[in-house]
């Protein structure tokens, strides 16, 4: 018999999925604006997992693990596991705080459209990672993953979402906020 797998310290998802009149206004990009901005545009979902434990929102409440239980398959692809956001905000955000990691202070990552947010710590090698519904109430999650598994997280997931930004639209590589995230990632 084998080992049982340890759980997953931090794992990050992050997808595009714009409504039909979005995915138009992004094919159009730059002969037409983005209205009223590339956030709204190109929006979509975010699920995360934290010491093994999938971070479910629901009806804008956290939904305890256990309501997972017996779901087969990967609980991040669990529709009631996708935090819907602004994910180019919350991307950069959490871009940003990756980035600052190094100076031992703890740094906060919000969603682009609701309290909730991540904090991450740098400390001996790992990332406290934490998940808040308020940015200043108790931690819902935490996990402590290896700092480099948290580095190749983050960058994974903004690396994918930005890969399918240019299949609809090469020319998006150029829009500002595209462009600031792509830089700051590649500063990691």
């Amino acid at each position: 018999m084998g080992q049982a797998k340890a759980p997953a310290q931090f794992r990050l998802k992050v997808e595009l999925d714009p409504q039909p009149e979005d995915l138009e206004a992004l094919e159009k990009w730059p002969r037409a604006p983005l209205l009223p901005d590339i956030a709204t545009v190109a929006a979509g979902w975010i699920a995360l997992e934290l010491d093994g434990r999938p971070i479910l929102y629901q009806d804008g409440k956290l939904v305890p693990p256990l309501a997972l239980e017996g779901v087969p398959g990967d609980p991040l692809n669990v529709q009631a596991a996708r935090i819907g956001d602004y994910v180019i905000i919350f991307l950069q955000r959490l871009l940003d705080a990756t980035h600052n990691l190094s100076d031992g202070q703890a740094h906060r990552a919000e969603f682009g459209d609701s309290s909730a947010c991540l904090w991450l710590q740098q400390h001996n090698g790992t990332v406290r990672v934490s998940y808040r519904e308020h940015a200043d109430g108790a931690d819902a999650a935490i996990a402590h993953p290896n700092e480099q598994a948290f580095l190749a997280a983050v960058k994974e997931a903004a690396a994918h979402y930005l890969e399918e930004l240019y299949t609809i639209n090469a020319a998006l590589r150029e829009h500002p906020d595209i462009a600031a995230i792509r830089d700051t990632l590649r500063h990691l």
